[in-house]
């Protein structure tokens, strides 16, 4: 990052605060600013800080996560609601199979100790979340990420004992890249590794999905992949409909389908590391709306059986 001298710049963590506002997004779409107002500091002109902001920012930079870290990562209130819930009084239950994959993740999980989660496009931190009642009856924590600014100020208040952003997930693209989604909401945006190194998260125990458009996988390849550091033992993916009547069953490099547990519009994946083969399999049909029979069985993190094909 530059030198420049100037009376009242922002120090290097307040230049890196500056950079992360240079990146925004049309609710996840990345749209990269020219220039940042310079109300930060009335004393320092916008082409001072122009200067620190040349060139795309490097987001594995140890300032970078840091400032992410100290300003953009809220940990959870004083006093969170850790009051157990039940799946069946939520009005939503029935929407794109919730109740049945609440159940069986609970099923899953029961008997194992608290785990980690990350959930991408978590809304109000109660809509259909994929890990409330984890954490409201397994004691599970983690992270949460929602960039909407509506659905954020609602999150905050849905009192989640977790970790919270107002973070856009967005795969890596080069400064100017624009595409438009409806109306424009610009929110700061970072590859999902950036968020996890800033929150000190390389173990996860389930890593979950929905933005509601169809390049979710691409936006968490990077924490995913064997050679990153990150260790995300399960996937969980919401797919839009129209995706899964052109591929049934989307694949996961390195991850083991669940056909067991998966649903119509939502998939379970496994860390192949993590699995192991059983013997004396037999090809068996997991749902009605399997095109195929699952033919290989493991036990995957050392508890779950898992049917893939």
């Amino acid at each position: 990052m530059s030198s420049v001298l100037c009376h009242g710049c922002p120090n290097a963590s307040g230049l890196i605060v500056l950079t992360l506002l240079a990146a925004a997004t049309t609710r996840y779409t990345v749209i990269v600013l020219e220039e940042v107002s310079a109300s930060w500091d009335p004393s320092c002109n916008q082409g001072c800080i122009s200067t620190h902001l040349s060139g795309a920012p490097t987001w594995n930079d140890p300032d970078l996560i840091d400032a992410i870290r100290n300003y953009f990562l809220l940990p959870p209130l004083r006093i969170p609601d850790a009051s157990p819930a039940d799946v069946s009084t939520f009005v939503w239950r029935e929407v794109a199979d919730w109740s049945r994959m609440q159940k069986k993740l609970l099923e899953l999980w029961k008997d194992q100790p608290p785990g980690t989660f990350v959930e991408v496009g978590v809304v109000d931190g109660l809509f259909m979340s994929q890990t409330l009642l984890l954490e409201r009856n397994l004691n599970w924590t983690g992270l949460l990420i929602e960039p909407d600014p509506r659905s954020f100020s609602r999150l905050r208040q849905s009192r989640r004992n977790a970790t919270v952003t107002d973070f856009a997930v967005v795969p890596k693209v080069p400064p100017g890249a624009e595409v438009n989604h409806g109306s424009k909401v610009y929110v700061k945006g970072a590859p999902l590794s950036t968020l996890l190194l800033a929150a000190k998260m390389t173990r996860v125990d389930l890593l979950t999905i929905a933005t509601g458009t169809s390049d979710d996988r691409r936006k968490v390849t990077d924490v995913i992949g064997s050679d990153r550091g990150f260790d995300v033992k399960s996937i969980l993916i919401q797919y839009q409909r129209d995706l899964l009547s052109k591929n049934p069953y989307p694949q996961v490099k390195g991850y083991v389908y669940d056909m067991g547990r998966s649903s119509l519009l939502v998939r379970l994946y496994w860390k192949r590391t993590h699995c192991h083969p059983l013997e004396g399999n037999e090809c068996k049909r997991q749902n009605y709306f399997d095109l195929t029979e699952g033919c290989s069985r493991y036990i995957c993190d050392g508890h779950a059986v898992v049917w893939s094909f």
